[in-house]
């Protein structure tokens, strides 16, 4: 029998590469937290331990931060030039970098650890239930320019909760897409009550008069009487 030495079998386990985030993604996601936060930095926060969710590995080095601030400050001035976009008030002294130099330093912070609560899901539901009741019942819809046909950007009585969740509009990222897929999914299953359910009774009350075509009825989303 040879003494030859048997070739050694190179065990490889599949490691897998950490996911790098794309810049271009990042700043989509980001940019587009501040339309489902609807202008609320605590559930801005929250949308990104939601991220944190969907991609555990993501981490933003500072050359990383600085890139993606830049690419997110000519997006804001795009977007607060332009009415038909514009839809959270801006103070013109507002030193926009600076403010998301802070936001993106949160946002990196937010992906380096793991969500506070274990019902994140659960917050998220109370955050876009109440903020939905807070443009459309408290404040008599959102303030946007009139339009002949209403888009998602132009509607004073859009609910995201409705759009997004309940008929399944896409938001322009997957990430977004699962978030109210999940979110409607809590609703349906009965685990809304008390005065985040009173609310959403009112909530599609007036999206169903501004919206006689794209009506939804409650009882049967929910399964049950309301």
């Amino acid at each position: 029998m040879s003494n030859q030495e048997q070739p050694k079998t190179e065990e490889k386990e599949s490691e897998q590469k950490p996911e790098t985030p794309d810049i271009k993604h990042l700043s989509k996601l980001f940019f587009l937290s501040y339309k489902f936060s609807q202008g609320n930095g605590i559930d801005q926060k929250y949308i990104f331990q939601y991220i944190k969710t969907k991609h555990p590995d993501w981490k933003l080095t500072k050359d990383m931060e600085k890139v993606l601030t830049a690419s997110l400050v000519r997006s804001v001035e795009y977007f607060t030039s332009n009415k038909q976009l514009h839809q959270q008030e801006m103070s013109g002294e507002r030193d926009i970098h600076a403010s998301l130099e802070s936001e993106v330093f949160n946002f990196a912070h937010q992906l380096e650890k793991e969500p506070e609560s274990k019902n994140l899901i659960k917050i998220l539901v109370e955050s876009v239930v109440g903020s939905d009741y807070k443009f459309l019942i408290s404040k008599g819809g959102r303030p946007r320019s009139e339009s002949d046909r209403p888009t998602s950007t132009s509607d004073s009585f859009l609910s995201h909760l409705i759009y997004y969740g309940f008929l399944g509009h896409k938001t322009g990222a997957e990430e977004y897409d699962d978030m109210f897929r999940e979110i409607t999914d809590h609703i349906r299953a009965g685990n809304l009550s008390g005065e985040d359910l009173n609310r959403l009774k009112e909530i599609v009350f007036v999206w169903n008069e501004k919206h006689p075509d794209q009506k939804i009825d409650l009882e049967k989303e929910l399964g049950a009487e309301v």
